[in-house]
């Protein structure tokens, strides 16, 4: 138990899968509904509804720049609490499940490649 993280490389790469697709479609979520909240109003034509659509969506921006920076704020904290991170072995979690595609993870690709013919 040593290398948990480094042992279970393959379960922080999905992780970090989810986590990059999450960062790419919450964007764009957040302007198709702002767009058609702040299209409803327009065409309803009341400045009631055009101000709380506008609270809407800036409330909207809010919570996705803040689901787009999690991982960021995460390292943080994690940097925060723990003194000797940048040499720690819990920093290949948080580097493959925020970096996925980066460099870092690629020294430890021979522990997740599952080999289809084993020996006996």
């Amino acid at each position: 138990m040593d290398n948990f993280c480094a042992d279970t490389i393959i379960i922080w790469r999905v992780i970090g899968e989810i986590i990059h697709v999450i960062r790419l479609v919450i964007p764009v979520i957040i302007v198709i509904f702002g767009t058609f909240d702040l299209g409803r109003s327009v065409i309803a034509g009341e400045d009631k509804e055009i101000k709380k659509s506008q609270k809407l969506f800036i409330k909207r921006l809010i919570y996705g720049v803040l689901i787009f920076f999690l991982p960021m704020i995460v390292k943080a904290v994690f940097s925060l609490f723990d003194g000797n991170y940048l040499n720690s072995e819990s920093k290949v979690c948080y580097e493959c499940a925020t970096n996925v595609r980066g460099s870092y993870c690629e020294k430890y690709k021979s522990n997740y490649i599952i080999n289809p013919i084993m020996e006996e």
